[in-house]
């Protein structure tokens, strides 16, 4: 009783990480509702992934045959190219993509081995950035509880806000139906920001100072209106 009573917060969390996995693989994975996982704004952060690492591309033709032509699925089209002075970019920061890109490559590596194409876009490459935002919204809970316990708020709280907080808001949705969003990933960098925030204004080490710096950079790349945290 004492191990549950003091460890029910990670049962709690290991309890939300495998509603998230199921409710995934049974709404998202199966069939070609996969297609669906990285779409509208979505597509305009994942490009700069395989526009860097597989085209070499920034100037986003790989679109016209890839995306819009090898994929493209009439429902879900969505170009995020912008004609800015005579160049092409992309409309959509990439912070986004920073914070998938463990998932990316990944998924990159494992493409081949698996049987899948390496070209950024088949299947095996939506999996792993539903799996990625899936970690992010658990990870993020865990920052939340870190500063919570840093507040003192007892654990019994803690459970009901991080309950709360995970099937309550619209986080649980972002998470399972639409991964490839910017607000899971505003979601934890936000939360690991005013951690070690918190950190150095109870301890004064610089290294707080240094990560919560560099976290808010990652922050308003994310979405430059992010900032407004500070």
């Amino acid at each position: 009783m004492n191990f549950l009573k003091k460890h029910s917060t990670s049962v709690l969390l290991i309890f939300i990480s495998i509603i998230l996995v199921f409710s995934a693989a049974n709404v998202k994975w199966g069939g070609d509702r996969w297609h669906s996982l990285i779409r509208d704004d979505g597509k305009g952060y994942y490009s700069h992934l395989p526009a860097i690492f597989i085209y070499q591309d920034l100037n986003f033709d790989f679109y016209d045959e890839i995306e819009n032509g090898k994929y493209h699925y009439p429902k879900l089209a969505y170009d995020y190219r912008e004609n800015y002075k005579g160049n092409t970019i992309n409309k959509y920061y990439s912070g986004t993509a920073l914070a998938e890109l463990p998932f990316f490559l990944i998924a990159h590596v494992l493409s081949t081995p698996l049987g899948y194409e390496n070209d950024g876009y088949s299947k095996i490459y939506y999996i792993f950035i539903s799996i990625g935002a899936l970690f992010y919204m658990v990870l993020g809970l865990f920052l939340l509880k870190e500063i919570l316990l840093l507040y003192k708020i007892n654990r019994v709280n803690i459970n009901i806000v991080l309950l709360s907080i995970a099937f309550g808001t619209h986080l649980f949705y972002y998470a399972v139906f639409e991964p490839c969003m910017s607000h899971i990933y505003s979601f934890v960098f936000i939360n690991a920001f005013v951690l070690f925030s918190k950190r150095y204004f109870i301890n004064r080490g610089y290294t707080n100072l240094i990560i919560a710096a560099t976290l808010l950079g990652i922050i308003t790349l994310i979405r430059p209106v992010n900032i407004l945290v500070v």
